[in-house]
């Protein structure tokens, strides 16, 4: 904590310290929660208030938290993957974040199916991308959407029940009416086998 602040520590160097903070708090450690807060709200290093906010989620499950990073996963990343294929580039911010769901984890770790309602928010934030733009530049980030949705429904597996993952298929069989939903209806298709399989190895 002592990093934090101190204007002879490198910026890289107090985010490494709050990341590793995780650690060494709990949820009953309240000075600790509001100091981060203190850091998200008020820190002019983005990076440092988007791990302090991490922290909140991951460590707290601060709601205000956790509401804040679904907002900011509503803000469309334009990229088109087929421009680059095969094309030598430097690999930028928003192509990995696409690809990695970093941004996202803290929110798929989360193990709760009581943030479902707030994971099919995003699933249909994602259509009206779709219906909205028609644009493929937009189609990685709806599909990036699509891939956070069930990395979370898959984490909840671990709790034993089909609960959530019986409704995921019956939010997208009432509400993915586009014609071009067919990856997800498939991903959760795979995402079934998982639920069985780790299911059925838990409880032969």
């Amino acid at each position: 904590l002592s990093f934090l602040g101190d204007k002879n520590i490198p910026d890289y160097e107090q985010r490494a310290a709050l990341e590793n903070l995780a650690f060494f708090v709990n949820d009953s450690d309240k000075k600790t929660k509001a100091f981060l807060k203190n850091i998200f709200e008020k820190s002019e290093d983005k990076e440092l208030s988007k791990t302090a906010n991490s922290l909140l989620i991951s460590v707290y499950k601060d709601e205000d938290s956790i509401n804040w990073r679904f907002v900011q996963l509503k803000t469309p990343i334009e990229f088109d993957r087929r421009k680059i294929e095969g094309i030598e580039h430097s690999v930028g911010s928003e192509e990995i974040e696409l690809d990695s769901l970093a941004f996202a984890k803290p929110l798929i770790e989360l193990q709760d199916d009581k943030y479902l309602p707030k994971f099919f928010d995003l699933l249909s934030y994602s259509f009206k991308v779709i219906g909205e733009k028609r644009d493929k530049k937009y189609w990685d980030y709806v599909n990036y959407l699509w891939r956070i949705v069930i990395a979370f429904v898959e984490n909840l597996k671990e709790k034993g029940s089909f609960k959530p993952l019986l409704t995921l298929e019956k939010w997208v069989s009432k509400n993915a009416t586009d014609e071009n939903s067919n990856w997800l209806n498939a991903r959760i298709n795979e995402l079934r086998k998982v639920y069985i399989n780790s299911i059925g190895k838990t409880n032969p």
